[in-house]
């Protein structure tokens, strides 16, 4: 609820499948959920309603404020203990999208953006060696 968006608009929507039949269904249309061999515990599908968006100026803020609230979601699941994925959609068909936006119960209105896989880990892999800021970060004085 709190994640930035643009103009504060709050156009994303959070939609967590939990059925496993439901997700098995969908996550064949997922690229990105491909890689699985197990079941996925929550599908997260996470849209963005085109209404709160003026005109062609704003095409690209769909985007933009999902990932904002994507990465919030995440962070606060952190918190939680529960690991989240992010899962590769962009490349679906058309067919696909209409197939998922039926399957979750989602208006014409929406614009689906990203999904994600989510679920307590049976282990947490190592955290890797951290970056210096000094290789992405300047200080302009």
């Amino acid at each position: 609820v709190e994640a930035p968006t643009s103009c504060c608009r709050q156009p994303v929507r959070f939609r967590i499948l939990h059925d496993p039949d439901r997700i098995r269904v969908a996550s064949r249309l997922i690229a990105g959920a491909t890689g699985y061999s197990r079941g996925i515990p929550y599908l997260v599908c996470i849209s963005a309603d085109l209404r709160m968006y003026a005109d062609r100026a704003d095409a690209l803020l769909p985007y933009i404020d999902a990932a904002l609230a994507r990465d919030s979601f995440s962070l606060a699941a952190a918190c939680e203990g529960v690991s989240v994925t992010i899962l590769n959609f962009e490349r679906a068909s058309l067919r696909d999208h209409d197939f998922i936006r039926r399957l979750s119960g989602i208006p014409e209105h929406e614009q689906i953006v990203i999904f994600a896989s989510a679920g307590y880990p049976a282990l947490l892999p190592r955290k890797p060696a951290r970056r210096s800021t000094d290789v992405f970060l300047e200080v302009i004085q």
